[in-house]
């Protein structure tokens, strides 16, 4: 495929990669390719085998931009080699000298150049807290002492920034985490052979981003299950919504059946509405997520599965015949009085309903049936 075109940057990568995939001590970013070694004869022997693989491919090296045998080269923006990972001294210079932002634009320009290096900086998105929030769809830019000082800030832990150690995966880690009511970090450190802890990794988030989008409804639009239960467990919003009114099961509910089904234990809004008023049901319909929609209904859902102008059944869902014709009889009788009762007292409950309903004093079956045990 010609470069120039949309696809061609990942359909170079795919092929780069599947050509690197078995070759040990080689990584490739499209055309940007890296070799290391521990010793000088493994060295030359994964150059071999990289030349020889290129060869059958029937591609070739530009030398005019290749380095061999360094201790230390410039891979995409940092410094690597030695064990340690540092950024590169120009491009922390050209952010040292970036003059006070003036409007949110080059607010932008600026949070896109220092948080390229956001992984050697500890407590990064505390710091330029004051300036994210100013890039908020309802705030007006205003530059404020809290903004100068976060500005100066971010510049001051970039020109002192630590160097990431490569990790040494027969050594123990140690790991380390902090929040705020600006932003939630962690960093990983490992003991060198001098007894001193050296960072490997940092980590900062926001507790939300730009369009107010928590940690958890990133969680769960990633799909990973495992994040959701734990920031579930530790107390996260269920229904939290961001500025177009997503909620995380908005986020799930068309591509994550079990993450869907998880909020939805926990008390997610069945019937919430976004800014264009779209519901969970309607999203779950045009993705033919029978699963989904199964769950909703079960939590208490209305059957908001047509389109509101047309009254049409998205086609995608009108593929499972039989589910779209039981759906469609399920739509036209009223709830249950038993489903009717089940769906006021979890609403009544709020989020987290299942630790609520386990202090009440009722049966252990009515129980299950209010925390929707049996679905899923």
């Amino acid at each position: 495929m010609p470069f120039g075109m949309k696809n061609a940057p990942a359909t170079f990568q795919r092929m780069i990669h599947s050509l690197l995939i078995h070759l040990e001590g080689c990584e490739a970013y499209i055309d940007d390719v890296i070799i290391y070694s521990d010793t000088w004869n493994d060295h030359l022997r994964i150059m071999r085998t990289f030349f020889d693989i290129l060869a059958k491919a029937n591609l070739t090296v530009n030398l005019a931009k290749s380095e061999f045998c360094h201790a230390t080269v410039e891979y995409l923006g940092h410094k690597v080699g030695q064990g340690f990972v540092t950024p590169i001294m120009a491009k922390v210079e050209a952010i040292s000298k970036f003059p006070i932002p003036t409007n949110k634009k080059e607010i932008m320009r600026f949070l896109g150049m220092a948080g390229f290096y956001r992984k050697c900086c500890p407590n990064f998105s505390s710091v330029v807290g004051p300036l994210t929030n100013l890039l908020q769809k309802r705030v007006n830019f205003a530059w404020t002492n809290d903004c100068d000082e976060s500005f100066k800030k971010i510049k001051c832990v970039l020109m002192n920034s630590p160097v990431l150690s490569a990790p040494n995966f027969d050594k123990q880690f140690k790991l380390t985490v902090d929040a705020s009511d600006v932003g939630i970090g962690a960093a990983l450190f490992q003991e060198n052979d001098d007894g001193v802890d050296r960072v490997v990794w940092t980590v900062n988030l926001n507790k939300k981003d730009y369009y107010g989008k928590t940690p958890l409804y990133w969680a769960a639009y990633k799909g990973h299950i495992t994040c959701v239960e734990e920031l579930l467990k530790f107390g996260a919003k269920v229904n939290t919504t961001c500025c177009h009114g997503d909620t995380p099961l908005l986020a799930v509910c068309s591509i994550h059946a079990q993450c869907a089904l998880l909020l939805i234990k926990h008390g997610a809004d069945v019937n919430h509405e976004n800014s264009w008023g779209v519901t969970p049901m309607y999203l779950a319909a045009c993705k033919g997520q029978t699963e989904v929609i199964r769950y909703l209904l079960d939590a208490g859902a209305k059957p908001t599965f047509r389109k509101r102008k047309t009254g049409e059944i998205p086609k995608e869902l009108l593929v499972h015949s039989d589910f779209c014709s039981n759906l469609i009889g399920l739509s036209e009788n009223p709830m249950s009085l038993q489903h009717t009762c089940r769906s006021v007292i979890r609403k009544q409950l709020g989020e987290n309903p299942m630790s609520k309903v386990r202090s009440l004093q009722i049966p252990q079956k009515l129980q299950d049936y209010i925390s929707l045990t049996e679905i899923g």
